[in-house]
């Protein structure tokens, strides 16, 4: 399942390996794939310097916050390598958010990626 959602960013699929999974039970509201999107669309208004529309849209990231809906499922962290455009492998992990039987992906976001460091610093900052 988690290895459909690389193909955007493995173009070389023949070289996908996988190192290691962990599963563990996803949290709300920090673990809902719409709260990563939510900062990143907050994230994307910023640098176009739209302010009312971040306002809304932090409006809604803090109603997804505050208002959980506890169906969460599985968090599967998987480390993977890969051979680049160039040829060199590189190593990466995915964290995806999974139903409880692991048939559905509702979400995922690539570590190392401009994505990722946007959600992460965002969601340790809402944290504090």
């Amino acid at each position: 399942m988690i290895k459909e959602q690389l193909k955007s960013v493995v173009k070389d699929m023949d070289s996908y390996e996988v190192v290691e999974t962990k599963l563990e039970t996803a949290y709300e509201p920090f673990d809902k794939p719409s709260c990563w999107k939510a900062i990143l669309r907050i994230a994307a208004l910023e640098q176009q310097g739209k302010t009312a529309q971040v306002n809304k849209e932090t409006d809604k990231l803090l109603s997804i916050i505050d208002n959980p809906t506890m169906e969460m499922g599985v968090k599967a962290i998987q480390t993977f390598k890969y051979k680049d455009a160039s040829g060199k492998e590189v190593e990466n992990h995915v964290i995806a958010i999974m139903d409880k039987d692991l048939s559905i992906c509702y979400g995922y976001i690539i570590e190392e990626t401009d994505e990722y460091k946007v959600v992460k610093q965002a969601l340790d900052e809402i944290r504090q």
